[in-house]
């Protein structure tokens, strides 16, 4: 958690890749972000290892295998939309993006993939 201005400079936030380094890292500047996961704290539920996100729409664990960082003009809506895009899916940022005026990064197994204005820069 980091909260303020580091001397007046926008924070340099560096996103780690939960398949195992870092995805890139990004400028935050007047906003704030948000990050969920289904990779980080799994639950056992036997037989099953189940991520800790519930879908409301089926009262089960979220199906996706995902982590979503999200920027948004508060942590509270940065925190609602991380976590209803690991519910909703991929195929929602797009217009959950832009209806709520936010910036995504969504990482899978199937690479990683960022609204345009994200603005996500490889790292060494």
């Amino acid at each position: 958690m980091a909260v303020g201005r580091p001397t007046g400079r926008p924070w340099s936030i560096a996103l780690r890749d939960p398949r195992g380094g870092f995805a890139g890292a990004f400028v935050l500047r007047n906003r704030a972000c948000s990050t969920s996961s289904t990779f980080g704290r799994p639950l056992r539920a036997r037989p099953r290892v189940v991520g800790d996100i519930i879908d409301p729409r089926t009262g089960h664990a979220a199906a996706c295998h995902a982590q979503v960082t999200v920027v948004a003009r508060s942590a509270a809506a940065a925190e609602a939309i991380s976590t209803a895009l690991i519910v909703l899916g991929r195929g929602a940022v797009d217009s959950i993006a832009h209806r709520m005026k936010a910036e995504v990064c969504w990482i899978d197994d199937g690479g990683i993939c960022a609204t345009p204005r994200f603005g996500l820069r490889r790292i060494a």
